[in-house]
């Protein structure tokens, strides 16, 4: 697919993605953590070990196939655009989203209104260099980037994207994203 604007080569989107998400891997373990503890069964307060800062691993390979494959479907469902589909790749207990630092808290219907409304899609779409790391049971962190070329625009914006997803009965799902658009040179 052909996006406008300077191409990048893979170390550079690579060094930059990184360079970018480390101040924010410890604010996302926490949240991480969070996430964990909220979907215990039994004693609520009793929390799970934290993965330890700089212990990030790769996920056990079902957990990367499944998420590969959830971002595989969610770029489809974008570029389609599908927006009957695109609420049901969050989390069933909704999602936080943080867009360019606006932070919001959303349920399953708030996103569902969001895409099946306002949401404009795309005329191009694709994922920049996903990389998946475990965080903890069933949870996984996702950092990359992707392009996002409006309708009618000549130039194509450029984001970071970081998420934390979580697996639940149907597979993986959503549960904490950001975007942040990169700054034009």
């Amino acid at each position: 697919m052909y996006f406008a604007g300077t191409p990048l080569n893979p170390q550079e989107i690579q060094l930059t993605v990184l360079t970018a998400n480390l101040g924010r891997i410890a604010c996302l373990m926490a949240v991480a953590t969070s996430i964990a503890c909220s979907s215990q069964t039994g004693d609520a307060k009793a929390p799970q070990a934290a993965v330890p800062a700089g212990t990030l691993r790769p996920p056990p390979a079902d957990l990367r196939a499944r998420s590969a494959e959830l971002y595989k479907q969610y770029e489809a469902a974008i570029t389609a655009p599908r927006r009957e589909a695109l609420a049901g790749f969050y989390h069933p207990g909704g999602a936080t989203r943080v867009i360019n630092g606006a932070r919001r808290e959303m349920t399953r219907v708030e996103l569902d209104s969001l895409y099946r409304g306002p949401w404009n899609p795309p005329e191009a779409f694709a994922w920049d260099h996903l990389d998946y790391d475990s965080i903890g049971p069933g949870l996984v962190l996702v950092l990359g980037g992707f392009r996002w070329k409006g309708r009618g625009r000549l130039d194509t914006a450029q984001f970071l994207y970081t998420a934390i997803l979580q697996a639940v009965d149907s597979g993986m799902t959503i549960r904490f994203e950001q975007e942040t658009a990169r700054p034009r040179h």
